[in-house]
């Protein structure tokens, strides 16, 4: 065949197509190459006419690229090659790439090749390949439906949770899986969620083929095409039987052991009850002795008879205050508060413990500012913390061994001017850096008789006050707590 076939109109056609496209002859020489082919070669326009089409072809290539152009001109019809095969294509840089090649038979013995890149083409494939293995290896159920549910696919993990082969479920819906134990309000939001484009996260109960129930965890999202139209839905699921049985269980055991934390809380609550009673309780019966004992003597001596009565009666109301404020408190009821001056309260707790037997041989140093605005606070609970803070002095002091020592306690205005500051200090043996800091745990104690309820009780009823109550474990010598209640507007 001439050139004449290849006539403008050919040429201008070639030349215009996307498609890297190749003429050779019967030798396999290029006789024509268009725009499209010279790029995808690197070859400038035209430099590619009168090459050997072998030069295109990587060299341990070649001998089968002339196998198969030899096999063509027997049977010069149109094919493909290159589909699924190793076909390598060479650049003129020496770089190789995937290719495939559509012939066509012209006239004279002339061919017409058609050459497409299909590197990305193969990337993609096998990112779907690895894609496909890790979906089909994966410990989770995968189900993908259409847009309207029907499953399209499942992978051998939902087999193994369900019981149903992929035949069996493929052109069923999930409802297949239904127990009845989710309810239809959440298969509604599951719904209503994707097809708006959203993704669900919840789980389900389902019932196996076997009927057995087993539970899921899932997440289901959906799927669009390149125009961002929903076409499919994937839910990825879990089986977490195991882990809602072990959950039950320990719900099971939590109630257990709430009910013996009660029971716990209910003694120790009856015993900081009694041993809050306990001081104003034996005040009572030590001056209603002493007031017997005067009777019966037949002296009265009506000033001692009274006073061992008047300080009767302020015990016992005494204790009416703590009955009602420790119920207040235990059932966190609003705590009365009013304008006091700290100095008086102070006063009279030292007044308190010192009837209680407390203080007998140590030395009580008041530090009081007379001048102090008075604070908002609830009398017998700041009472009770300052005396608290004194018995535990006294104690300390007792543990130790001391025969002689000294609680000094000391009022002031704080730093900010908006809180008075209590200080109590004993000259026992403090505490050691692990002791000061679990003191305020609750039932921690360092000495030999008590709850260890008493500090982690006074901090909680500063705290409720505004104020805060820590220990100074820079003070020696002994132990120097702090706490802080603010002025009454």
């Amino acid at each position: 065949m001439t050139n004449a076939p290849l006539d403008e109109c050919f040429h201008r056609l070639l030349d215009a197509a996307a498609d890297a496209m190749l003429v050779a002859d019967a030798a396999g020489n290029i006789v024509l190459a268009n725009t499209a082919a010279a790029r995808l070669f690197g070859y400038e326009a035209g430099a590619l006419a009168g090459l050997a089409v072998e030069r295109l072809v990587p060299e341990p290539l070649r001998a089968r690229y002339r196998e198969q152009r030899g096999v063509f001109a027997l049977r010069p019809t149109a094919r493909r090659v290159g589909i699924g095969a190793e076909l390598r294509a060479l650049r003129r840089d020496g770089a190789e790439f995937p290719a495939e090649i559509h012939l066509s038979p012209l006239e004279d013995g002339l061919v017409l090749a058609t050459v497409h890149d299909v590197s990305e083409r193969r990337q993609v494939d096998e990112a779907l390949r690895k894609f496909s293995r890790a979906i089909e290896q994966t410990a989770s159920t995968v189900v993908i439906t259409d847009r309207d549910g029907v499953i399209e696919y499942v992978n051998p993990r939902f087999t193994q949770s369900s019981g149903y082969s992929a035949a069996e479920a493929i052109g069923q819906r999930p409802s297949l899986l239904k127990s009845g134990h989710t309810s239809p309000e959440e298969y509604a939001r599951l719904w209503q969620t994707i097809t708006a484009g959203g993704t669900w996260q919840g789980e389900f109960h389902n019932r196996r083929k076997d009927g057995s129930l087993y539970w899921e965890s899932a997440i289901v999202s959906p799927i669009r095409d390149e125009e961002g139209r929903i076409t499919h839905f994937v839910g990825i699921k879990d089986d977490i039987t195991t882990r809602k049985r072990t959950e039950q269980e320990l719900r099971e055991r939590r109630t257990e052991v709430e009910r013996l934390l009660k029971l716990h809380v209910a003694s120790q609550t009856a015993a900081a009850i009694a041993h809050e009673l306990n001081q104003p309780l034996n005040a009572i019966a030590a001056y209603s002795e002493a007031a017997l004992r005067l009777l019966r003597a037949g002296n009265p001596k009506p000033e001692r008879l009274a006073h061992a009565l008047e300080h009767s009666a302020h015990q016992a109301q005494r204790a009416g205050r703590v009955v009602r404020d420790l119920l207040a408190f235990l059932h966190q009821a609003e705590t009365p508060m009013q304008a006091l001056d700290l100095n008086a309260v102070v006063g009279e707790a030292l007044h308190n413990v010192r009837a209680e037997g407390y203080l007998g041989r140590f030395q009580t140093v008041l530090e009081l500012a007379p001048d102090l605005p008075p604070v908002k606070a609830n009398r017998l609970q700041v009472e009770k913390v300052i005396a608290n803070l004194l018995r535990n002095g006294v104690e300390a002091m007792e543990d130790a061994g001391l025969t002689a020592g000294a609680i000094t306690v000391t009022l002031r205005t704080a730093a900010d001017d908006s809180f008075a500051h209590v200080t109590v200090r004993d000259t026992g043996p403090g505490l050691d850096p692990d002791a000061a800091r679990r003191i305020f745990e609750p039932f921690y104690t360092t000495k030999r008789r008590g709850l260890g309820m008493g500090l982690a009780i006074s901090r909680a009823l500063i705290e409720a006050h505004g104020g805060r109550l820590w220990v100074d474990t820079a003070a020696a010598p002994g132990a120097t707590f702090h706490f802080t209640l603010p002025f009454a507007a």
